[in-house]
């Protein structure tokens, strides 16, 4: 069982990798409310508010981002987020799930599993629509801007490929 907790551990981490991604080229906002899910506190606090902005805007500087570009992105990114955040929001009740499981006078293990296929099902749901968003927004910047990111990466962090 605990093998399993941990592939599902990397199977969020490689999302977040992929939502990391996503906010260096403006989608922080996407999951601003996420972080990865640990099974006794839930789902923790992510990159939110203020930080969030300017980071997204930092990003957008960096490549000269148009204001039509920034509009389109922004766009992208708060319908992704609001889909994310209501899908994290669902998965929320699994702590209390899991936490009524483990209190039980009998381990269920089928219960335990049908726990982690649903909690598997929304980290792989949330990381195809961040994946989504990332391309979209990838689209409405031209292969200059895009390149530009790559060329900055390291400033962003290790998250994006920095040393």
């Amino acid at each position: 069982m605990a093998k399993e907790r941990s592939r599902f551990r990397v199977t969020l981490l490689a999302s977040a990798v992929v939502v990391g991604g996503l906010g260096l080229i403006g989608a922080i906002g996407a999951v601003q409310a996420h972080g990865p899910f640990n099974p006794m506190r839930g789902f923790g606090p992510g990159f939110s508010g203020h930080f969030a902005s300017s980071v997204l805007e930092e990003a957008l500087v960096s490549v000269d981002a148009t204001d039509l570009q920034r509009e389109q992105i922004r766009s992208i990114l708060d319908e992704a987020g609001a889909e994310i955040r209501l899908r994290m929001s669902e998965a929320g009740t699994r702590k209390q799930q899991f936490a009524s499981l483990l209190a039980a006078e009998t381990i269920e293990a089928a219960a335990f599993e049908s726990l982690r296929q649903e909690m598997l099902e929304t980290g792989d749901t949330v990381s195809a629509r961040a994946l989504e968003a990332f391309l979209d927004v990838a689209e409405v910047l031209t292969a200059e801007q895009r390149a530009e990111l790559i060329r900055r990466r390291s400033g962003f962090g290790h998250g994006f490929g920095g040393n």
